[in-house]
């Protein structure tokens, strides 16, 4: 009985060595496990101080990553053999950091503008802006600062590829006729879509100058998809200037100026044109004697009065003066800008 005991003892005492050097074990693989991981954590940047959300971060050599949070902070655990760390986003240049012995990388990521460039978003697409070169004219207020310009219109003459304006009114200040790349119908109209702050149809002459902050001109169907058959002339979009929080600000300008008759036709005086209607009429009277209009005493009658040019009766050089007047400002709340203009231009003008 009691040999039986003693068996049961230590079959006990085999089994449970096994169990225990079986626990030392899994402890001892699950020790070194845990030995052979870190974890890196810190925050991501840009260059101007803001947090960047989404920004991938891949380990060196495996396919383990992460992204920051809304934050832009980033906790990883990383291998003890692993180097260095990848950040990557659109629109930022990729940064490695190296690991080494850190616990925490802090990272400035540097914005990469050629990247941003690559791409245009047209209608409800994108297209690389290498195909949309020559369909999308652009105008700063900058360069409408250049040279003093009246009306809107008059700032897209010569400045735009493929935009026409013309002027169908002689008077200073007339109407002028926008053409995007000729004449596209032939019953239709042909003038182009204009579209300020997003209102479409709008008239481009009751926009100041001094308030548009940037005009594209946008000529192919691809630039144009969004507006459909309305944008088939082309489209002009106009973006006036907007304000931010600030204090109230007054602004002034005005110009004066002259507006002349650029070109006068060369016109012949009255003894050169009445010499030119005899010498017509002597071709025609072929083989019969000539009979000329004018006579000697006529002709030298005109040789004392050469007669009158009706180009200088008629066109006079009108003085033109600008004024404008701005307002500005606003609060966390409300922003405002007011803006008037006054335009004045003798049409009589003065005599040359």
């Amino acid at each position: 009985m009691q040999t039986h005991y003693l068996k049961k003892i230590r079959k006990f005492q085999k089994n449970t060595a096994w169990k225990a050097m079986f626990l030392s074990l899994v402890f001892f693989a699950s020790s070194n496990f845990i030995v052979g991981q870190t974890t890196v954590k810190g925050s991501v940047k840009s260059e101007s101080g803001q947090v960047l959300p989404g920004v991938s971060i891949l380990v060196s050599g495996t396919l383990s990553g992460k992204t920051t949070d809304a934050n832009g902070n980033y906790s990883i655990s990383v291998d003890k053999n692993a180097k260095s760390l990848t950040f990557s986003m659109v629109g930022m240049k990729t940064t490695t950091e190296q690991i080494g012995n850190k616990s925490e990388i802090n990272v400035i990521m540097i914005s990469d503008m050629k990247e941003l460039d690559e791409v245009v978003v047209v209608g409800y697409g994108s297209q690389k802006k290498s195909d949309n070169t020559g369909s999308i004219s652009s105008l700063k207020s900058e360069d409408l600062k250049l040279l003093p310009t009246l009306r809107v219109d008059q700032a897209l003459q010569g400045r735009a590829a493929g935009v026409m304006v013309l002027n169908t009114d002689g008077a200073p200040g007339g109407n002028t006729s926008i053409r995007i790349r000729g004449m596209n119908s032939i019953l239709g109209g042909n003038d182009a879509l204009v579209v300020i702050d997003g209102l479409q149809g709008a008239n481009i002459n009751s926009i100041n100058p001094n308030d548009v902050e940037s005009m594209e001109v946008l000529k192919d169907a691809s630039a144009t998809a969004i507006y459909g058959s309305r944008g088939a002339n082309g489209v002009i979009l106009i973006t006036t200037k907007g304000t931010k929080k600030s204090k109230p600000s007054i602004s002034y300008s005005t110009t004066f100026g002259t507006q002349r008759l650029a070109k006068k036709l060369d016109l012949l005086n009255a003894f050169d044109y009445a010499t030119l209607v005899n010498e017509n009429r002597a071709r025609n009277d072929v083989g019969t004697v000539p009979t000329p209009i004018f006579n000697n005493e006529q002709l030298e009658g005109f040789k004392n009065n050469p007669g009158t040019d009706w180009q200088d009766e008629i066109y006079r050089t009108a003085p033109i003066q600008s004024h404008q007047l701005s307002l500005t400002g606003g609060t966390d709340n409300t922003t405002y800008f007011f803006s008037g203009g006054y335009l004045y231009s003798n049409v009589k003008g003065l005599r040359n």
